[in-house]
């Protein structure tokens, strides 16, 4: 057993004790090897020995009792869920898969860990499964040698003691708090940027905008300089003393190493790199995470520039990995890692974003961002300014400072929001000229402050809402369509004979390129989707990439009255057949506050009136030219075209109600009086949307303020 006196050494209930006493202990003892996935100790048994590991590791977990249907429903894919609807989280960190039976881990003993003294000292039976994770080496005691240490080695037993205080303060910290966080990662691919500072902006940010506690793991040391130059003397102590058992075992232990920047944040760094620290093992960062994630509502661990094991553990455990590269090289490190990774398709959208350092024409996104794209078949790209992240700016309050009007601070600020589960999604919807409500409702929302990370639209609601994406203010979004749709005729190009529209469409092609010109959905300062249905498959077709007008034509293709549009192997028509209102989308692309606007009255009395001409009526255009007077009486009816946009703002009513339950705050602007290609009422609709949105903005920021714990 001598071979294992190092070992020994280590166990911190036996440091005050020689060599000599150590190897007396050895020799007292027995070895005992346990297969992986071996169990040493089953909950419930009586325990008779007391443990310490020489090699391997041990996991002490328990099994999480839930009725048989739920498991058997989770078993079939189906989610459970709590009283309240919500799907149940379950956190990788804490959590093992044995079969059918989820187990709970609580703590994982590396060699020179110890257990089994709890059941020796009051002869309770053991209240958890022990299980070695790999073949193991135990060195076993019998009660009486355990006892007999204690009487020979006073010491022993006063660091016993200390340890299970520790080990209940621990234990009362995951018991109060059984809500676990987030957990998100940062890693920078490549050296090049290993001194940039965007954890620490984003971390800042989610501190200003809510009121969650964060913590910033700080693996690489990255942060360790400027917390000294900034931070209160009386927590640069924090950054000198380092133990890796200590700073892993338990809650006071734990916060005596942390830099208290602010009541609600911290960060955790070290005095070297941890993958240059001796002593620092897998199952320290696991327990360290463990401890986290029940003591912070948000918790982000800077993996710095190094993908080793460690780092590609932690990224496993993950719900947002956030990896970032300099731009050039940096693409092919990026791709790289992300097939390293190896995450299916659905798991990348839900789980993975890329961000380019560097320095950039941010009018151009897309030139540098859809080889990016390409290479790894991620979407969710972003820029960042490597000058606005490269040093460290703070204010009096100990926070990092953003240029919120900037594109790197807008994005930061979104990214933060995204971490901290306040993530704003806006869906506009379809309804022709109704739709110019949507522009008056944008304007609310700037008075008011209230951000929008992802827009969706369908019909009229994609061609708004590209506008607003492309980083537009309400006034210039107004001025660009009130000069492109409002003039007569500007819509209007007949198709003759009309075999598949009545539209050419050529005018409305013409429009949208003045409107987006030759830009990309990645050009969109907010990310961007519209909406169009395929009728080739009879499916929807979320538009999510290439060119901004591309997408909506084909949102806009109302049926009959304008030409399908080809795109990939998809002919598409207007979104607003089956859904006008795509708050679903919003849900699909991570949002979790949605605000829904719903332009299409159900009853619109105003459709039909004999005693008015009307005006978007081919034959009440030409009224004044006709002498016959049956023909006279024809034109006070609606036209083919009111017909057809009436019955297409109807005919999916049902399943756009359906769809605004997933919305938070819905808005419906009244709209009735404005048909479908009433381009003349612009002002009407646009006073609408301000006078609607006004009525919720109240509303929506007290719902957004509980979002965000405030």
């Amino acid at each position: 057993m001598r071979e294992y006196l190092e070992v020994l050494r280590r166990v911190e209930l036996l440091e005050d004790l020689d060599d000599a006493s150590l190897e007396e202990i050895a020799a007292s003892g027995e070895e005992i090897v346990y297969p992986g996935n071996g169990y040493i100790y089953h909950s419930g048994d009586v325990g008779t020995h007391f443990f310490i590991v020489l090699e391997g590791s041990v996991s002490v977990v328990i099994t999480d009792h839930r009725s048989r249907s739920a498991a058997a429903s989770e078993r079939r894919g189906h989610p459970a869920r709590s009283a309240e609807g919500r799907e149940r989280r379950v956190n990788p960190a804490i959590i093992a898969e044995s079969g059918d039976r989820p187990r709970i881990l609580l703590k994982t003993h590396p060699p020179g860990g110890f257990f089994g003294e709890m059941s020796l000292l009051t002869g309770d039976p053991v209240s958890a499964d022990v299980i070695a994770t790999e073949e193991t080496h135990l060195l076993r005691l019998t009660k009486q040698v355990f006892e007999a240490t204690f009487t020979k080695n006073p010491s022993v037993l006063l660091r016993l003691n200390r340890i299970l205080s520790r080990y209940l303060s621990s234990t009362n910290v995951m018991v109060c708090n059984p809500r676990l966080a987030k957990l998100n990662v940062i890693h920078r691919s490549g050296e090049g940027i290993q001194k940039s500072f965007a954890s620490l902006y984003i971390a800042s940010s989610v501190v200003q905008q809510t009121n969650r506690r964060v913590i910033l793991v700080d693996c690489e040391s990255i942060l360790e300089g400027p917390l000294r130059s900034f931070a209160p003397s009386g927590e640069q102590d924090a950054l000198d003393v380092f133990d890796p058992r200590r700073t892993f075992a338990a809650v006071s232990d734990f916060l005596k190493h942390c830099v208290i920047l602010g009541e609600r944040f911290h960060v955790l760094t070290f005095p070297k790199p941890l993958s240059r620290l001796p002593g620092v093992e897998w199952s320290h960062l696991r327990d360290l995470i463990t401890l986290i994630c029940r003591l912070y509502d948000v918790v982000i661990v800077d993996t710095g520039h190094i993908f080793d094991l460690r780092a590609a553990k932690i990224m496993t455990l993950a719900d947002k990995i956030f990896l970032l590269a300099g731009n050039g090289q940096g693409h092919t490190a990026v791709t790289r890692l992300v097939k390293e990774l190896d995450l299916s398709p659905s798991q990348a959208v839900k789980r993975l974003r890329i961000g380019l350092v560097g320095s950039f024409d941010f009018n151009r996104r897309s030139s540098v961002l859809e080889p990016l794209v390409e290479a790894t078949g991620i979407k969710n790209v972003f820029l960042l300014a490597e000058s606005e992240i490269k040093d460290v700016r703070m204010s009096p309050e100990l926070l990092s400072v953003i240029d919120e009007k900037s594109p790197t601070g807008r994005r930061l600020e979104s990214l933060a929001r995204e971490i901290a589960g306040c993530r704003v999604g806006l869906a506009l919807g379809a309804g022709g000229a109704k739709g110019f409500a949507h522009i008056g409702v944008w304007r609310v929302l700037e008075e008011h402050r209230i951000p929008i990370d992802v827009i969706v639209g369908c019909s009229m609601g994609a061609i708004i809402g590209a506008a607003l994406a492309m980083g537009n203010n309400s006034d210039e979004t107004e001025r660009m369509m009130r000069r492109i749709w409002t003039p007569k005729g500007a819509f209007f190009d007949w198709q003759i004979p009309p075999w598949t529209n009545i539209i050419k469409g050529r005018k409305v092609d013409r429009m949208n390129h003045e409107a987006y010109g030759n830009a990309s959905i990645l050009d969109c300062v907010i990310p961007y989707a519209s909406l169009a249905f395929d009728l080739v498959t009879g499916q929807e077709i979320v538009m999510d990439e290439g060119l901004v007008k591309n997408a909506v034509r084909a949102s806009g293709s109302m049926p009959i009255i304008m030409r399908p549009v080809t795109w990939k192997s998809h002919y598409l028509i207007d979104g607003g057949v089956t859904n006008k209102v795509p708050v679903d989308v919003l849900a699909a692309m991570g949002t979790d506050f949605n605000i829904a606007v719903n332009v299409s009255p159900e009853d619109d009395p105003s459709f039909f009136d004999p005693q008015t001409p009307h005006a978007q009526s081919f034959l009440g255009m030409m009224k004044s030219r006709l002498q016959n007077r049956s023909m006279r009486g024809i034109s006070m009816e609606p036209s083919l075209f009111q017909i057809v946009s009436r019955w297409y703002s109807t005919s999916s009513t049902k399943i756009t109600e359906a769809h605004l339950h997933l919305a938070n705050v819905t808005l419906r602007p009244e709209t009735e009086g404005i048909g479908t290609l009433d381009w003349q009422k612009f002002d009407k609709a646009v006073a609408a949307g301000i006078t609607c949105a006004q009525k919720h903005a109240g509303e929506i920021k007290s719902k957004l303020s509980t979002l965000r714990g405030r």
